[in-house]
């Protein structure tokens, strides 16, 4: 099984949809539908996240499944000299480093409503993975017999709460994710669910980010949600 993690398009914060751009861009991700397998897409609540499935679902002829532990974690913030409510995974990555390193994570403000998030983000995969059977144990899977969904799954959300199911897939620390890795508007990760042959398994990224299918289709790609570094 391959897990493609979608974020949307180029957004319109202020009103919660994309911009013009964004709709091309979601757009553009249909070209999955040629190369890949997909039978079910899951989606976050928000309008700009429900926008750029829209099309993917309809040229995959599949209902797109709604999923409240999809929503953006944004209310996950710190005060910095960019913004007084900075992103924590645009928090100075030497600041998140530190915090690891001398154990002063759960000393934050915020620790414990990121907890809470992970945890039902958790409970949420775990759901749409025993369906396809696949049962979630820490550092890696096991694969049971008990499967009722097949083919590849789409899942549609934001940067911040993508990093996060991919710190958990991954059996990685958040914070480690938050500073090392950034998905720009409409890319494309997809996570590869790899079978040892023994019953057990465990997921890998293929690729990180994909930008290619609009880069190739002359549409321009930005980086929305990066606070450093951007002209």
């Amino acid at each position: 099984m391959k897990l493609f993690l979608i974020r949307h398009g180029e957004p319109d914060y202020e009103n919660d949809c994309l911009t013009a751009l964004g709709r091309k861009q979601a757009e553009a991700i249909c070209m999955l539908k040629d190369r890949e397998q997909i039978t079910q897409i899951i989606c976050s609540p928000l309008g700009r996240a429900r926008e750029t499935a829209e099309p993917l679902s309809a040229c995959l002829h599949v209902e797109t499944e709604i999923r409240d532990w999809l929503k953006e974690i944004d209310d996950i913030t710190i005060w910095s000299e960019k913004r007084p409510d900075l992103a924590i995974w645009n928090a100075r990555s030497k600041i998140l480093y530190d915090w690891e390193k001398e154990g002063r994570v759960k000393e934050q403000p915020f620790a414990e409503r990121l907890a809470e998030k992970k945890q039902a983000l958790a409970e949420g995969m775990d759901a749409v993975l025993r369906l396809r059977g696949i049962r979630k144990d820490t550092f890696g899977c096991q694969v049971t017999k008990e499967k009722t969904e097949k083919g590849d799954l789409a899942i549609v959300c934001h940067l911040g709460v993508g990093l996060l199911l991919l710190s958990y897939l991954l059996d990685m620390s958040p914070y480690t994710v938050f500073r090392s890795f950034f998905l720009a508007p409409a890319s494309i990760t997809t996570v590869l669910m790899e079978e040892y042959g023994d019953g057990k398994a465990g997921f890998r990224i293929l690729q990180m980010g994909d930008i290619s299918h609009m880069v190739s289709q002359g549409i321009e790609v930005v980086r929305s949600g990066l606070q450093y570094n951007i002209d």
